[in-house]
């Protein structure tokens, strides 16, 4: 199963194909009534499903929509409770030309995952579900295109391959974010003597929030599954509201925990009645059962916990991060935080690596500027450079401004005083 996330579709269509027809009936059938053999017969299980979802992924990626419905459609109704059977099914089926089809399976999901558990779907769900509403093809194509190693062989009908002269070696909002992208590569590669923990700091707009986003596509291309907390400052004061977007994708788990981390994690949630005594010993519990389904998830599939604007996470998520953190040597797990400002947020000072993303220089400036469309040129360039200040977000925006824009959007700052950004993200 690990070998296939590095091949070609094809090549672990094959693999994986292999592999499953090796299984026969339930694991550790005849011994059911054994209480040894229960929790090894779960992890096989849970390892038989995750092997099924990525053949159903190969066979998308091989150009096979039609071909995946009835695998992906079977995996639903054997765990209905993994969101990843939901979503496959959804993309085979929006692939194969039954869009509509393909939006009512993921409001079952959603009726599924609320009747069951008290959820809502997570967040690659609800992308996926919006995508489908805007007819947004790009993410149909991105989750079928074949790999790129397989481009030769294999092509999406109406979409073309792209070629490495065609690709532009480093995406626009990343011009002159280079060495931060190799820190985030060297972050995903499984080495166990590398850092697996890093914090990228910056003003608003410097391109924190782009560099997360090649961290997930980067992450996806390995093979390894991503996490996403997007922090909202209205969740600040909502304890445990981060780590609840972050652990939901694995809530189908917590009823294997230790049975004090499973009722300490679920109170956090609102999921239980809260026990007012022992409030300590309860945050323990919750880092503890957070980290137990991370390394349970982890050990069937690498991880990657991608945190945005995290000086907007919730305190006591805060806190389970920075737990998390200090306990990821030696796990296929990497975390990636992003934040404003110029310290990381707190428990996040000691043994961790920290960028600071810095203005763009001049010239890597005015390359940025150069790739936008119909980009500006004489004195109304070099005022767009002028008030951007080395700000990508800025810069982009302000060379795609309407000509009809106030002209106090175009006017050179004052010597000294900093560029006024238009509330951009992180």
């Amino acid at each position: 199963m690990h070998r296939s996330r590095t091949q070609p579709a094809h090549t672990a269509r094959q693999t994986l194909h292999e592999a499953l027809s090796w299984w026969r009936g339930a694991a550790y059938g005849e011994f059911t009534d054994g209480a040894w053999a229960a929790a090894e017969a779960h992890r096989l299980d849970e390892l038989r499903a995750a092997a099924q979802e990525l053949l159903v992924a190969a066979i998308l990626r091989t150009g096979g929509a039609g071909q995946a419905v009835p695998s992906a459609a079977a995996l639903v109704k054997d765990h209905p409770l993994r969101e990843e059977g939901w979503r496959l099914l959804t993309l085979a089926l929006w692939g194969s030309g039954s869009r509509g089809e393909a939006l009512s399976t993921l409001r079952r999901c959603r009726r599924v995952l609320r009747e069951e558990l008290g959820l809502d779907p997570g967040q690659a769900l609800g992308d996926l579900e919006q995508a489908l509403l805007v007819q947004d093809a790009e993410v149909l194509h991105a989750a079928v295109a074949p790999a790129p190693a397989d481009a030769g062989s294999v092509r999406l009908p109406g979409r073309p391959v792209a070629s490495a002269e065609r690709r532009p070696s480093v995406p626009e909002a990343l011009v002159g974010r280079e060495e931060d992208l190799l820190s985030i590569e060297e972050l995903l590669t499984p080495h166990r003597d590398a850092a697996q923990v890093a914090v990228f700091l910056g003003e608003p707009g410097v391109g924190k929030s782009a560099l997360l986003a090649a961290a997930a596509q980067l992450a996806a291309d390995r093979g390894i599954r991503v996490l996403r907390l997007r922090s909202a400052e209205s969740e600040h004061d909502l304890a445990f509201a981060g780590l609840h977007q972050l652990l939901r994708p694995l809530l189908s788990r917590a009823a294997d925990l230790p049975a004090r981390h499973g009722t300490a994690l679920r109170q956090a949630f609102g999921l239980a009645e809260p026990d007012h005594g022992g409030e300590p010993t309860a945050r323990l519990y919750v880092s503890l059962a957070a980290q137990t389904l991370l390394c349970q998830a982890a050990a069937e599939n690498p991880l990657a916990l991608l945190v945005d604007d995290g000086q907007w996470v919730d305190p006591a998520s805060l806190e389970v991060l920075s737990f998390l953190a200090r306990r990821v040597d030696g796990e296929p797990i990497s975390l990636l935080l992003t934040a404003r400002g110029a310290l990381p947020p707190p428990g996040f000072t000691r043994d961790v690596t920290t960028r600071t993303l810095a203005p763009l220089s001049a010239a890597r400036a005015a390359e940025l500027l150069d790739r936008q469309p119909d980009p500006p040129q004489g004195a109304t360039r070099q005022q767009i450079l002028d008030l951007a200040a080395g700000n990508p977000l800025a810069l982009i925006e302000l060379a795609r401004a309407p000509p009809t824009a106030p002209a106090s959007c175009r006017r050179p700052l004052p010597p000294g005083r900093p560029p006024a950004s238009p509330s951009p993200p992180a």
